[in-house]
């Protein structure tokens, strides 16, 4: 177990997941710039670890995470830092630190699981949306909280959200705030599956992902992260590249049983 940023987000490792698990229970796992930078970090070594098949994030207590953690923005003064610092464009990486912590699950190859129930809100919501799949246990409620300071979801809701969330939804959403309950939620494209043991879920998707090739779980992330932003032919012609690679490893290994 190895514990970041303050000691706000725990880290283990067994049977080949990562857990991620927000541990700032009292304030509802809001997220603060240490934990933001924390979980980049984090993603970026589970990029390089060996032997891994999935990563999970949840969070500590009732809620998945309520948000951006307002106590960094009591005053002008550190409202313009905090926002200064978090909308840094990043060296090497598009967009911005802020937009980087939501995002950098989808350059893994291996299924990012969020894991919500209770409030999940503004940025906990966008960090949820980053992940490939996101299970919810009943009483879940989600919103696009950013309305109500005067602001837009602005965490990398263009490659996370359109396209998979109903568009109409997505666009009452933020200009309401409104709380939108799990089976909605759910309906609208923001939640993969509700479920009244979403942990038992949890268990039965890994297990069978287990029995599945990791090279071709990780071309088809890929090719479903790429293609929305190619055009068609350039989606195509990848689409039948990833298929030339997997059918090269399927000859290989037929040719090794004969």
């Amino acid at each position: 177990m190895t514990q970041y940023a303050e000691n706000t987000i725990e880290l283990t490792q067994e049977d080949g997941v990562a857990n991620i698990t927000l541990i700032r229970e009292k304030q509802r796992n809001a997220l603060n710039i240490q934990m933001i930078k924390a979980l980049i970090g984090i993603g970026e070594q589970l990029k390089v670890t060996p032997g891994l098949r999935a990563v999970v994030i949840r969070g500590q207590g009732e809620d998945f995470c309520a948000g951006i953690d307002t106590a960094m923005l009591t005053s002008m003064e550190s409202a313009q830092v905090v926002m200064g610092e978090l909308l840094k464009p990043l060296d090497g990486q598009p967009g911005s630190l802020v937009q980087h912590v939501c995002l950098i699950w989808r350059l893994l190859d291996i299924p990012v699981i969020a894991m919500l129930k209770g409030n999940v809100f503004g940025a906990g919501l966008q960090l949820a949306l980053g992940a490939d799949l996101r299970f919810a246990a009943p009483n879940t409620r989600v919103s696009l909280m950013e309305g109500r300071w005067g602001l837009i979801p602005d965490m990398g809701i263009t490659q996370t959200g359109l396209g998979m969330i109903r568009s109409d939804l997505l666009h009452e959403m933020t200009w309401t705030a409104r709380l939108v309950e799990a089976e909605e939620a759910q309906q609208g494209g923001l939640i993969t599956r509700v479920d009244d043991d979403p942990e038992t879920a949890l268990a039965e998707f890994l297990k069978q992902i287990s029995q599945r090739q990791p090279h071709v779980i990780a071309a088809a992330k890929q090719m479903y992260r790429l293609s929305p932003h190619l055009s068609p032919s350039e989606a195509l012609a990848l689409e039948q590249s990833l298929q030339e690679q997997m059918l090269a490893v399927l000859m290989k290994a037929m040719a090794k049983q004969q």
